[in-house]
């Protein structure tokens, strides 16, 4: 079975864009697979991300490497066509600055819903390498982990549905929250997610795993989280990665969350992110409840 794919390239309106320029832009079509855990008529934020990182990435010098990805969700993603383009801000000879946007027509205005801020780094062989060790030890190998699968309220599909995703800790856990997680989407048709997109997808997943405590219970306060920033000391190899919560502070509405990427080779980077508290809870998606052991297959 072919991997499905996040979004869906579309031509542009010829009728509409006599402009050539117009005519170059990238329209893609949001997918049913990349639909939200918080409404199925949105846009999933690791979805919104991993977008972002491929447009940024496209206008990165192949002598450079992507270091640092921020992602700011600024509004709610609709399941409409969007528009994705990229600027170069800073193009230095051992650096580069690239910003990706992503925007929605509104008549004759555009708004933009999600911006990436990539700085990427020159690679060479200077004697960088060199470990001191933050987290405890490496997770264990999701292959020894029985598979939970996902389950999405109500019909149809949405981005949970294709990815595979195994907790090694008790669901919900205060004690170093971990899970692994294997997203075989395509980013289109034909184009895998490069290392780059499926880490800051996976690394979206620190919001629930470092807020869903037993201090909230089943019923408790729901977090989504307004951005992403990832560090990669070097970029993944494998489909299989490992979000750590590290730590978490929350006050006034809000929570702060840090955590580690692995893969299955060792360390690959660091996750922070904002989360904003709601009442509502996530709909799309059907949850364990309070005590559940999420490495056990129903």
């Amino acid at each position: 079975m072919t991997a499905p794919a996040l979004f869906l390239p579309q031509p542009p309106d010829t009728d509409t864009d006599t402009d050539p320029s117009l005519q170059q832009r990238t329209l893609l079509l949001p997918s049913e697979y990349s639909r939200s855990v918080w409404s199925l008529d949105l846009v999933h934020g690791a979805a919104t991300a991993a977008l972002l990182a491929r447009t940024a990435e496209q206008a990165v010098r192949p002598d450079l490497r992507i270091v640092r990805l921020t992602i700011d969700l600024m509004r709610p993603v609709p399941l409409e066509m969007l528009e994705a383009r990229a600027v170069v801000v800073r193009d230095a000879r051992r650096i580069q600055v690239v910003q990706s946007g992503l925007f929605l027509a509104r008549g004759d205005d555009e708004v933009e819903v999600g911006r990436a801020t990539a700085l990427a780094m020159w690679q060479s062989d200077l004697p960088t390498r060199g470990t001191l060790a933050i987290d405890a030890a490496q997770p264990p190998d999701p292959e020894s982990l029985p598979h939970r699968p996902i389950k999405v309220a109500g019909d149809g599909q949405a981005y949970h549905s294709s990815i595979e995703w195994r907790p090694s800790t008790e669901w919900p856990s205060q004690e170093r929250p971990t899970l692994w997680i294997r997203n075989p989407t395509q980013i289109v048709p034909g184009e895998p997610l490069s290392p780059v997109a499926r880490a800051v997808a996976t690394a979206d997943a620190l919001s629930p795993l470092a807020n869903i405590a037993p201090a909230f219970g089943a019923d408790g306060m729901g977090f989504i989280n307004a951005d992403i920033t990832l560090y990669l000391h070097r970029h993944p190899t494998d489909e299989w990665l490992c979000v750590v919560a590290t730590s978490r502070q929350g006050g006034d509405g809000f929570a702060i969350s840090d955590g580690a990427l692995y893969d299955r080779s060792g360390p690959v980077g660091r996750i922070a992110l904002a989360s904003l508290a709601q009442t509502q809870r996530p709909l799309a998606i059907e949850t364990p409840l309070t005590g559940t052991s999420l490495t056990e297959t129903p």
